[in-house]
């Protein structure tokens, strides 16, 4: 709001303007920001329920899975694009992989975790990642792979 306006006069009102775009943005994201899961809780709102959007997310992964998996198998049949066995298995593996963790997770838990087998791989996944990070990064500091070699690797590794 300027202080004054084209004439040079004093901005009229300047300070109610002020004050009550002040209070304007108070009360939309403090007052009802406080007030809305009240407000949720008084209407009894169905919560999100997790076993059907896993269920709608597994029948969307498989519809994809298969989609991919058509793609792999034109692309594969294409001269240029040969691979050797095992690398087009470990392709087909990973879509598997894919398609089935979603379903994994509608089955039961691990009683001692309580993860999915499929959260299980993911965070082992994720340690094995992780130690590998970090041997690139002792080696680069170690100066045994120069930084680009480092961001090579990682690239890989991600």
């Amino acid at each position: 709001i300027p202080l004054v306006t084209h004439d040079g006069e004093p901005f009229p009102a300047r300070n109610l303007v002020l004050f009550l775009t002040f209070t304007t943005v108070i009360a939309t994201l403090v007052i009802q920001g406080l007030t809305l899961p009240v407000l949720v809780r008084v209407l009894k709102l169905p919560g999100r329920d997790p076993q059907t959007e896993t269920l709608v997310e597994a029948q969307a992964q498989s519809e994809a899975s298969a989609a991919a998996e058509a793609r792999l198998e034109e692309l594969l049949a294409a001269p240029h694009n040969r691979l050797p066995p095992p690398l087009a298995d470990r392709l087909r593996s990973v879509l598997d992989r894919r398609r089935n963790a979603v379903w994994e997770r509608l089955g039961a838990a691990d009683p001692v975790t309580g993860e999915s087998a499929d959260d299980t791989y993911r965070r082992l996944a994720r340690e094995m990642i992780e130690a590998e990070r970090k041997v690139f990064v002792r080696l680069r500091d170690e100066r045994r792979i120069d930084d680009e070699m480092m961001r090579t690797l990682l690239r890989r590794l991600d």
